[in-house]
């Protein structure tokens, strides 16, 4: 599963962190200091339909990536 995470660092930069549920140690390679990089990767995520665990996103954003993965799923049938 995976995980989203958002953290404020000491000088007032936000740090995005995906990564497996499984795995507390930050490795550099899971860091995104890029939101629009992280959001893509997140959405890709939900929209693939792989579980996941949000503390980063907006709920709201997410709603929204869940109703287009609706809509596709909908216009397949």
């Amino acid at each position: 599963m995976k995980v989203f995470e958002k953290f404020l660092t000491q000088d007032g930069f936000n740090l995005w962190w995906l990564h497996d549920s499984d795995n507390e140690k930050i490795e550099e390679c899971d860091l995104y200091y890029d939101e629009h990089n992280f959001m893509e990767a997140c959405k890709e995520i939900v929209l693939s339909r792989e579980k996941y665990v949000n503390y980063g996103i907006d709920d709201e954003i997410i709603e929204g990536w869940q109703a287009e993965l609706w809509t596709k799923i909908y216009n397949q049938s």
